[in-house]
């Protein structure tokens, strides 16, 4: 008698767990094989090798009309574990970024007609793509000039920002995707010229929701790019503890054993363990659909790299939640 062959759900969750310790990321894997097996079942996907890119981008395309209207956040937490599972690339799936513009349209409901918000989202279309893929704040946008665009030697992409908060300079990463949006933005802007014109920013958009929205993306790329190649922590958490000590040499000149304390401490939050939700947080997080488990180093990339903040718990509560 032929021995009965895995379930779809059995041999996804396999092949996602693979290289996955973490007791919390596994209970996760299972839930999200157990939906997408359902969903399979209804749509002829008896196994693996059934799962192709299209097959995906259909299970995504059908999360997001789902009537419990998924975040976005929730709808990766969903996909994730599949395409792993079916080595395919996430990036690959067209994922439709209607949050961002739904939190625009609301503030803009607020205060104009119908006709009124149409008429801004084309006036202010530059700015809000810009917002989208750099989320920096308004005064920083303002300040922009067309010099702000910087690439370093192995092709990575920034937005410098010569006065952030607290009067410090940063720069900002772009994510590889996101980077033709950028070049277009600064492109044919003068050295000492605004990137953004006055009619521009005058505007009554949540610019704060836009780089929040970029925060919880840039969460995902990240998270994206180390399950794919577990090396990549090590050299991210390099990364961050040379940025980390780029933007504290004053404190260094002044005070070198605070200096110590302070980068052991920022180190030891790199350390590989998950980032747990607690008390009004989780309660923000389970309400609007986000996971309420997160992963350390990677949240500390979104707030060095993305934010330019060094403690998580201002990167969870007032921009990942």
């Amino acid at each position: 008698m032929p021995r009965k062959r895995n379930s779809l759900k059995h041999e996804i969750f396999v092949a996602a767990i693979k290289n996955v310790t973490n007791n919390t990321s596994r209970t996760s894997y299972k839930r999200s094989a157990t939906r997408f097996a359902k969903w399979a079942k209804v749509n002829g996907i008896k196994k693996i090798s059934d799962i192709t890119e299209e097959v995906l981008q259909s299970y995504h395309d059908d999360l997001q009309q789902d009537p419990k209207q998924y975040t976005p956040a929730t709808i990766h937490t969903y996909l994730a574990p599949i395409a792993k599972a079916a080595g395919i690339n996430l990036n690959r799936i067209k994922k439709q970024k209607r949050t961002s513009d739904k939190i625009v349209r609301g503030r803009l409901r607020e205060s104009n007609e119908q006709g009124k918000k149409q008429e801004l989202n084309s006036r202010f279309s530059r700015l809000l793509e810009f917002q989208k893929v750099v989320g920096i704040r308004r005064n920083e946008l303002k300040n922009l000039t067309g010099s702000d665009f910087k690439e370093d030697e192995y092709g990575n992409c920034y937005v410098y920002v010569k006065r952030g908060k607290g009067g410090k300079k940063q720069l900002q990463y772009v994510l590889p995707k996101d980077v033709a949006i950028v070049k277009q933005t600064f492109e044919g802007v003068k050295e000492n010229e605004p990137v953004f014109s006055d009619k521009e920013m005058n505007n009554q958009i949540n610019l704060h929701a836009l780089r929040a929205q970029h925060a919880r993306d840039s969460y995902f790329f990240y998270l994206n790019k180390i399950q794919e190649n577990p090396k990549m922590k090590q050299a991210l958490s390099n990364l961050l503890i040379k940025k980390w000590e780029e933007g504290h040499q004053k404190l260094k000149q002044a005070s070198p054993k605070k200096y110590d304390i302070q980068r052991k401490n920022f180190i030891y939050d790199l350390r590989d363990e998950v980032y747990l939700l607690r008390g009004s947080n989780k309660s923000k997080a389970i309400a609007s659909g986000m996971p309420i488990t997160y992963n350390r180093l990677v949240l500390m990339a979104v707030s060095v790299l993305n934010l330019s903040h060094w403690r998580l718990s201002v990167t969870v509560t007032n921009y990942i939640l």
